[in-house]
């Protein structure tokens, strides 16, 4: 999705070639269906400056996604479909717990925010601006479902990184500029990145470097990993564990998916002990994962 993006931006400076873009994004969405706001904000760019091309392109995009449709069809049958209307469930209090995640990039959204409303005459601050408001937006939105994690800030990452590069760069033209030199306020901008980056308690490749505590720890949970797998491939039948990499490297069917089956269950599409009926059948077995595989 981001080489679509970037050849859009590509496409935008020539005002030409947007076909190959809008067909990447339309790829891409099949790959990961969650990343909404780069094509989301080439349209609404195409829609507002260059009409025309916006009906060509959401033509071309239309019929991209129901050929894409097809092609999934023919490979997986009624059921791409069924898992593609799974139900899902949404709660506001996600939403508003995830505003604790915005500190990660609180650097850039300031640099975004400054900038965004101090050169918003630029026209490429304005497209800035856009795709990190829509990253904003979709991020809130997202973050109401059930189960979203990171997931729902890959974007607003994508395009905070890209308004932080033009405040670096556009740093003489910047209002401060008028009290400090241009050097000093990129200075003072990467030193705050580098501080933010430092300030974190899960910096694994300095913990590999420097903490022989954290070696320990790889090790006995590849140990963990190796014997929760060992016990699944020596069950009989079809087995399950919390562990779902476990599951997938014991070769076993995948037989439950523990969030799949439980926002069924809460849509009130299956019953509460759908699990524990296929249990009492003999039709699955549980097969306890090592404590170090559940957190």
């Amino acid at each position: 999705m981001t080489v679509g993006f970037v050849a859009f931006l590509q496409a935008r400076s020539q005002d030409r070639g947007y076909a190959l873009p809008i067909l990447l994004m339309v790829g891409a969405g099949f790959i990961k269906h969650n990343i909404v706001v780069m094509p989301l904000t080439a349209m609404i760019w195409l829609g507002i400056n260059r009409p025309r091309q916006f009906v060509k392109s959401s033509l071309l995009a239309a019929f991209a996604i129901v050929l894409g449709f097809a092609f999934c069809y023919l490979a997986f049958g009624p059921d791409f479909f069924s898992n593609l209307r799974s139900p899902r469930a949404y709660m506001l209090k996600h939403a508003l717990g995830a505003i604790g995640h915005l500190q990660w990039i609180a650097v850039g959204l300031a640099a975004w925010v400054y900038v965004g409303i101090t050169r918003r005459a630029d026209p490429n601050i304005r497209f800035c601006n856009l795709l990190n408001t829509l990253g904003l937006v979709m991020f809130f939105v997202q973050k109401t479902g059930d189960g979203v994690a990171y997931n729902a800030q890959f974007e607003l990452v994508f395009g905070v990184s890209i308004a932080t590069g033009l405040a670096f760069a556009q740093a003489p033209l910047l209002p401060l500029a008028r009290r400090w030199s241009p050097e000093k306020l990129q200075f003072i901008l990467l030193i705050a990145i580098c501080l933010r980056l430092l300030a974190s308690a899960r910096l694994e490749p300095v913990q590999l470097l420097m903490d022989n505590g954290f070696h320990a720890e790889i090790a006995a949970r590849e140990a963990a990993m190796s014997a929760t797998v060992a016990r699944l491939k020596n069950t009989p039948g079809d087995t399950t564990c919390s562990s779902t990499l476990a599951n997938y490297r014991s070769g076993k069917p995948f037989i439950v998916d523990p969030f799949y089956t439980h926002q069924q269950i809460i849509a009130g599409r299956l019953p509460p002990d759908a699990i524990a009926q296929l249990v009492a059948g003999g039709k699955l077995t549980i097969v306890e994962s090592d404590p170090l595989l559940r957190w």
